[in-house]
């Protein structure tokens, strides 16, 4: 694993262990569910805990954690516990239907977009969508559902969530479609602020309408975020030049991309990446990606061209490695994930590639800024032995390393099977 070919490891390299697998049943005896679908989300915080959403076969989803002891040789599992899932009521008597958007911060807490149901099975409308969050492991808790008002009782939510980011203290920023408290027939798409998850204390960062820096666009609506722990911020969205927007039209996509960052402290906003029809940005292309944060305000970040098939990833303006680039391991790049900021700024993340006999391959990469390590590829074999990996699922979430540079990540195997695993820094 982590090899270069020659079966030698490289000096950081890792070991890998299964967790789970697909078909093994998680919880306790009188709350399980059967791992049928591995969801995409898995996040992994400082308290040993990995958290991801998964569903059995009858499409009953569940938020799933697992305490891991990572001090043994070994990895083993402490305890697991499914805190929520559909079809049974929260603590403030709503019915959940589904979840969306889910983020985890270091300390444990986990936030998500919760949109309810009628124990019938009929789904309620989009107005009782809602962020709860959860604390110490305990049960989830409202932060914000329909409603409540917000940015000093200026806006209020109309349950239409977006991203969602969760981190130290329970700081959250979110997007959502708004409305304003004196003028309904006024709304739009906000990204707010909540320190501490306090309504009292929200702000609202930017909203429809708002000029974008060195440009004659405004924002229009909001995409992707990631917020470092000091406030640094990044958000990806579409613009629309200025006299175009009105409310008829406001739900409409815009063709016009782009990726701004700013700090929670200030209300300036720079203007990192843009369509060309924008310009002004550091990086031009029709498409941003999944930003990630540095806790300088740098900003990783991936930029696709549909077009040409081609995709990006950069630290700033400074490209790291695109699409027909040549891999660490020697293959031609085709597609990349944003991954996961480590403790140092440093970044793991994965990509997919083509080699010299035109098979599909993918490498799950470290890079420090300066050069690149290989800690596992398709064809290596895990430290708990069993088949080759084939696929590596890594970069969908935000927090897939810890403190300590232990990851967690999805894989499948040539035999068939799938798994949860963790990789520990050797």
């Amino acid at each position: 694993m982590g090899s270069d070919g020659s079966g030698a490891s490289f000096p950081n390299g890792y070991r890998f262990y299964r967790i789970k697998n697909g078909g093994d049943a998680v919880g306790t005896n009188n709350r399980s569910l059967e791992l049928d679908i591995f969801r995409g989300s898995v996040h992994l915080s400082d308290n040993n805990v990995i958290t991801f959403d998964a569903a059995d076969s009858s499409k009953r989803v569940g938020i799933v954690q697992i305490a891991v002891d990572f001090d043994s040789g070994t990895p083993k599992i402490e305890w697991e516990n499914i805190p929520v899932m559909t079809n049974e009521y929260l603590d403030d008597g709503r019915y959940v239907g589904n979840f969306k958007a889910m983020d985890v911060n270091r300390q444990g807490s986990v936030a998500v977009d919760i949109v309810a149901k009628t124990p019938s099975g009929e789904r309620i409308n989009h107005q009782l969508s809602g962020i709860y969050l959860q604390t110490d492991n305990g049960s989830f808790q409202p932060v914000l559902t329909y409603g409540q008002q917000l940015a000093d009782n200026s806006v209020y939510t109309t349950g239409q969530l977006g991203d969602i980011d969760l981190h130290e203290d329970n700081d959250i920023m979110f997007s959502s479609h708004l409305k304003y408290v004196d003028n309904e027939n006024m709304h739009g798409y906000g990204v707010l602020y909540l320190p501490a998850a306090s309504l009292n204390s929200s702000e609202l960062v930017m909203t429809t309408g708002d000029f974008v820096p060195f440009s004659n666009h405004a924002m229009e609506t909001f995409g992707l975020i990631d917020m470092h722990d000091n406030g640094h911020y990044a958000v990806s969205g579409h613009a629309t030049a200025l006299g175009a927007a009105t409310n008829s039209n406001i739900d409409e996509p815009s063709s016009s991309a782009l990726l701004v960052t700013g700090n929670v402290a200030t209300s300036e906003t720079l203007l990192l990446g843009a369509a060309s029809d924008i310009g002004g940005g550091e990086l031009t292309a029709p498409c941003f990606y999944g930003p990630r944060t540095t806790s300088t305000g740098d900003v990783y970040g991936i930029t696709w061209d549909e077009t040409e098939d081609h995709m990006s990833l950069s630290l700033g303006a400074d490209k790291i490695i695109a699409s027909g680039d040549t891999t660490p391991l020697g293959n031609q790049a085709l597609y990349l994930s944003t991954g996961t900021v480590s403790h140092d700024d440093s970044l793991f993340y994965s990509l997919s590639a083509i080699d010299d006999e035109g098979h599909a391959v993918q490498e799950l990469l470290h890079y420090n800024g300066a050069q690149h390590s290989v800690l596992l590829a398709t064809g290596d074999t895990l430290s708990d032995g069993g088949a080759p990996v084939e696929t590596i699922y890594f970069g969908g979430t935000t927090l897939q390393a810890d403190s300590q540079d232990r990851i967690v990540f999805y894989c499948t195997f040539a035999d068939g099977t799938r798994s949860l695993v963790v990789g520990i820094p050797a």
